[in-house]
């Protein structure tokens, strides 16, 4: 069944735009018929994410959904259809097609602020024409992508309100953008009820964005707490009960990952998508979940590979049994402290642990370069505090003999600091395995029984 599916931000900056438009380029690779509309008509933009396909445009000349809206109050037969641009990215089957906001002259500004939209609904039947316009896109594509305003604004309510089927609302991790989406649902579901057409229950699918649980990651994980408190009676409507939101929240939120957040870009085609903390794979899972309109949602959470299948209608292959998203969630996270004149032994141990193990569901951390203005210090407590195991590659490297401390001992200086965040972990879970290398530094004691 086709679906009209709205794209919404109570703040800018969120990525709102970019999620719209990767989850649009998944879905064509997918074989379906998509449209994307720019209904941010106040700030449109959303062709500069496809410019590479895009080169022989004139957008000066493009008319869009503005053109369309004054038509519509003077009574002008015209057909949008003939206004749609259409184009294919590198990974599509099908055609893209995108309906801009409006020409790009000098007349566009005055154009907006004189429409009047609720003069529109009330003095020139808004409401019916919209109705025919939406039964027009639901007859045409499988998918239509809007990309509403953010805010509170008379054009965001026609494309929130009367249009959508499912409004996906993206918020960063802030007071502001959390409790103004949860108003604004609100507010979208009061109204949506009052609509005198028929209509299915609308569902909100809120997507927290730009996460950093990397080098925050005590801080994110505060931060999930209290958008599933806050915001459980959203995802009520179509998330199964069985299933934690908790949990979930931490399969469909958007991570932060900086290279992105410079123009706008594509990772689900520059990155790929089989990377598990990488933007394509979230966007992927975004668009699964939409491509079968948040339906079977419990297979989705335990059978991720059946249900990017049945909505993508490829079969997919992996050289080992791909773990579930729960499996991602509770993944083992080892930390490994070593000297770095024991680095290469650090490479051992990884590469026996992985050989020893059926499965590779385990992240190990480590000592890393540490970016200009990051914090060395918050970035190794944050990666030892939501680690489960802790080993030590212990060596006469990570000493230096000397008479001024207890047993002979002082903690090399590479590591002093690692070693004493270790003891001060407040991860109660955490588990401390000292491993004594030998002299000869060519093998590791009870390597064997550690993979075990």
């Amino acid at each position: 069944m086709s679906q009209i599916i709205t794209f919404y931000s109570y703040k800018g900056g969120v990525g709102r735009s970019m999620a719209l438009a990767n989850v649009a380029t998944l879905l064509s690779k997918w074989g379906k018929k998509v449209l994307m509309i720019d209904w941010d008509l106040e700030a449109p933009g959303l062709e500069n994410f496809f410019k590479e396909y895009l080169k022989d445009t004139d957008w000066k000349q493009q008319k869009g959904v503005l053109e369309w809206l004054y038509a519509q109050q003077n009574g002008e037969k015209v057909n949008w259809q003939d206004w749609v641009v259409k184009f294919k990215t590198s990974e599509s089957k099908t055609d893209l097609h995108l309906l801009v906001s409006g020409k790009d002259n000098g007349n566009y500004s005055d154009m907006l602020r004189d429409f009047d939209v609720p003069q529109f609904y009330e003095k020139h039947e808004g409401g019916h024409l919209i109705e025919q316009f939406r039964e027009e896109l639901l007859a045409a594509y499988d998918y239509v992508l809007i990309d509403s305003r953010t805010g509170v604004t008379d054009f965001g309510g026609i494309c929130t309100i009367q249009l959508p089927d499912i409004v996906v609302m993206l918020f960063s991790p802030t007071e502001q953008g959390l409790m103004g989406t949860q108003k604004i649902a609100r507010r979208i579901l009061d109204s949506h009820s009052k609509l005198q057409f028929d209509r299915y229950r609308l569902l909100i699918c809120p997507v927290p964005s730009r996460f950093d649980s990397t080098t925050e990651f005590q801080e994110s994980r505060k931060w999930l707490d209290r958008i599933s408190t806050e915001l459980e009676e959203l995802y009520d409507n179509w998330l199964p009960a069985n299933i934690k939101l908790n949990e979930f929240l931490q399969i469909i939120k958007i991570p932060y990952i900086s290279y992105f957040s410079f123009g706008e870009k594509l990772p689900v085609i520059e990155q790929g998508v089989s990377d598990p903390a990488g933007l394509g794979y979230a966007y992927e899972n975004l668009a699964m979940l939409l491509g079968r309109g948040l339906d079977e949602v419990d297979e989705f959470v335990e059978r991720r590979e059946k249900y990017l299948e049945e909505v993508s209608g490829e079969e997919t292959t992996t050289e080992w049994p791909s773990p579930t998203l729960t499996d991602l969630i509770f993944r083992i996270r080892i930390f490994i402290s070593f000297t770095d004149k024991d680095a290469s032994l650090k490479d051992q141990l990884i590469s026996k642990i992985n050989l020893g193990l059926s499965n590779k569901n385990i992240e190990f951390l480590y000592r890393k370069p540490v970016l200009l203005g990051q914090s060395r210090i918050k970035i190794l407590s944050d990666s030892i505090n939501r680690s489960d195991i802790v080993l030590l590659l212990i060596s006469n490297n990570y000493f230096i003999p000397s008479s001024d401390v207890i047993s002979g001992y002082l903690i090399r200086s590479d590591v002093h600091e690692e070693f004493d965040l270790i003891e001060k972990s407040d991860n109660e879970k955490e588990l401390i395995i000292p491993i004594y290398l030998t002299n000869n530094y060519k093998s590791i004691i009870h390597l064997n029984s550690l993979s075990a």
